[in-house]
């Protein structure tokens, strides 16, 4: 998981995703599907982007009923 939105967090994503900084990257609580870590996730790979190189990528939402739409 490079980044997570949990719902109910008082943070602009947009602001987070653009920023220079990491969200709860040393938070294991964070790397659960769930929302019972109460932030954002973001890994440092999302400002790394082009040095990693992805050759995929996959998005996932998780509505309220815990149904997982790809």
């Amino acid at each position: 998981m490079i980044f997570k939105v949990v719902s109910g967090v008082d943070r602009n994503v947009w602001d987070l995703y653009d920023s220079s900084q990491t969200s709860a990257e040393n938070v294991t609580a964070a790397l659960d599907i769930t929302n019972q870590h109460q932030d954002h996730y973001k890994n440092r790979i999302v400002m790394n982007w082009q040095t990693f190189s992805p050759s995929q990528v996959d998005k996932f939402y998780l509505t309220s009923s815990a149904t997982l739409i790809s």
